[in-house]
């Protein structure tokens, strides 16, 4: 079987879309010697390296990188000149895809959420990835939540849909003790003794303000001397989060450090006190799933998929209550011995999800989706 994977998200700005595919693609040249891969990409200096050259592994440019030129042009040409049998895609499809395809829909967050979205991005999501799943032989989705959602929103048959969950690098976010390391941290961002942790792209859905408003409520009612420390690069419609800063008077109290490598990262969570998770929405929540391989007890948001990835090891809060959240952070941190049972449960409950088992998933959903075809064939 000559199978395609998308990979275009892969040599640009981090995401979770890319890390999912390039996990995806490392743990199935692992395991599959087999069949025969062609690798989509939109980077040259990707295409031209050494990255991704697997034996059985081959490398495409796709050209031109816009998106709707890719998805109209660049990729059906590409795909017509040289053929495969089946072809993986993350939410959109080629317009005219001249072979079987499955597609991995993370979430369909602009349906429920289109206040966190432009118009003409609510609107092209809304066109294009119903098209894509109902064309589609197989939807990979990464929740139960994010399943149920396609079920209702776009009338997905279930038996269509398979849960693949993402998962960590358990050779980056681990339990770190070299204190050469962890000072070389703090040193790097300027941190403080202790402080309170957050990550997440700077925009509306991940609910910073909120968390904000309660980091101030505890500075003043419980006299807390933590910071409140938030990662992530700026993407849209981020002014508030700064205004409420900066009206709440925590200028030096809150700590802003930009995009965070994933190296450092991981030092961040062995670092902090605690691990805020506000999002009001998340198709998985790779966030808390991050600190929790790292023993950091986490407090989180108890909506759409991240109780499924939280389960027992840590608490939850309704991210629209401010009160609730201050509540929930200040719990863990004036209890040393809350603070260990989570930490302690949040390290055996990552060990439930794993790339190489998200890796094996798809593996038979090609070729369940291949087999099907050559039944249909004869």
């Amino acid at each position: 079987m000559k199978i395609g994977i998308d990979a275009h998200t892969i040599g640009y700005r981090v995401s979770g879309n890319k890390t999912y595919i390039e996990n995806l693609i490392k743990n199935i040249a692992d395991m599959d010697k087999e069949n025969q891969y062609t690798l989509y990409f939109t980077n040259r200096e990707i295409v031209g390296n050494n990255d991704y050259s697997f034996s059985n592994f081959e490398k495409e440019l796709i050209f031109p990188s816009s998106p709707w030129l890719r998805v109209s042009f660049g990729f059906p040409w590409k795909l017509l000149q040289n053929p495969v049998d089946l072809l993986h895609v993350q939410y959109f499809a080629p317009l005219y895809c001249p072979c079987d395809f499955v597609v991995t829909i993370h979430d369909i967050s602009f349906e429920l959420f289109p206040e966190f979205y432009t118009k003409v991005g609510k609107m092209w999501r809304s066109v294009l990835i119903p098209f894509t799943a109902r064309r589609a032989k197989k939807i990979l989705t990464v929740s139960e939540s994010s399943k149920r959602d396609l079920i209702d929103y776009y009338g997905i048959p279930e038996e269509k849909i398979v849960i693949t969950y993402d998962a960590v690098d358990p050779d980056i976010f681990r339990q770190i003790q070299d204190r050469e390391e962890l000072n070389r941290l703090r040193n790097k961002y300027s941190l403080p003794e202790s402080f309170i942790f957050s990550v997440g792209r700077l925009e509306p859905r991940k609910n910073m303000v909120r968390l904000i408003r309660a980091y101030a409520s505890l500075r003043k009612e419980q006299k807390i001397k933590h910071k409140l420390v938030i990662g992530g690069k700026k993407d849209f419609l981020y002014s508030e989060i700064f205004k409420a800063v900066e009206s709440l008077r925590l200028e030096k109290d809150v700590i802003f450090t930009g995009f965070i490598p994933s190296e450092d990262l991981a030092l961040f969570h062995n670092t902090a006190d605690l691990f805020v998770y506000p999002s009001i929405f998340e198709g998985f929540g790779l966030g808390a799933l991050e600190a929790m391989s790292c023993g950091t007890p986490v407090v989180a948001s108890n909506t759409s998929s991240i109780p499924e990835v939280v389960g027992d090891a840590g608490l939850l809060f309704d991210p629209y209550d401010v009160e609730e959240i201050a509540k929930a952070v200040y719990e863990v941190i004036s209890d040393e011995e809350l603070k260990i049972r989570l930490g302690r449960k949040g390290l055996e409950r990552a060990k439930l999800f794993s790339w190489e088992e998200t890796a094996r998933k798809t593996l038979k959903v090609y070729e369940e989706v291949f087999s099907q075809k050559k039944k249909i064939v004869r």
